[in-house]
């Protein structure tokens, strides 16, 4: 989610900024033919920039908010993310990578092939696998074993489960 909401920001930042720029152009041209302001009273911003002090209440609102919104930019940047992309390891040593999403398709796929399950969805990371089922049994409890056997199993037919990997299981009725 935070990947989606950081690529929309900085998609709505760069719209902004070449907006802005695309403004800026027109004022200067409009400047160099001698004409008035086109979009931008920038020739009252300057009367006004020169008349007020730094300090004055509007200027610091509006650092404020500047400084808000740089904080929030940052902020987003430095979340952590969980990996694109996991390390396998093989009985030989050797490692490769494989794509976070596949390797969750898979065990879903894998998991609802569980008798007793009606649906499956997985969460990988590379310390953990957390495992929802959606059961069409009465007694949905008793699949949770089976569901992280299963779970369990295939991770370590990818190379994944040499790892410490922890198999979190949660059955819920349909």
């Amino acid at each position: 989610m935070a990947r989606i909401v950081n690529r929309a920001l900085a998609a709505v930042v760069a719209l902004t900024i070449l907006a802005g720029g695309l403004v800026v152009a027109v004022e200067i041209a409009a400047a160099a033919a001698g004409r008035p302001p086109v979009l931008l009273p920038h020739d009252r911003w300057y009367a006004d920039g020169r008349t007020h002090a730094w300090s004055s209440a509007s200027a610091r609102w509006l650092f404020a908010g500047l400084a808000a919104a740089g904080l929030v930019l940052l902020l987003l940047q430095l979340a952590g993310r969980r990996p694109q992309a996991l390390v396998l390891r093989d009985h030989d040593g050797g490692s490769t990578e494989v794509s976070r999403r596949s390797l969750e398709r898979s065990l879903q796929r894998t998991t609802a092939r569980v008798d007793g399950v009606a649906s499956a969805r997985a969460k990988v990371s590379p310390a953990k696998a957390h495992i929802e089922a959606a059961s069409n049994r009465r007694l949905p409890k008793d699949l949770e074993p089976a569901v992280a056997d299963v779970a369990a199993a295939r991770l370590r037919a990818t190379g994944l489960g040499g790892t410490a990997v922890a198999v979190d299981v949660k059955v819920r009725d349909r």
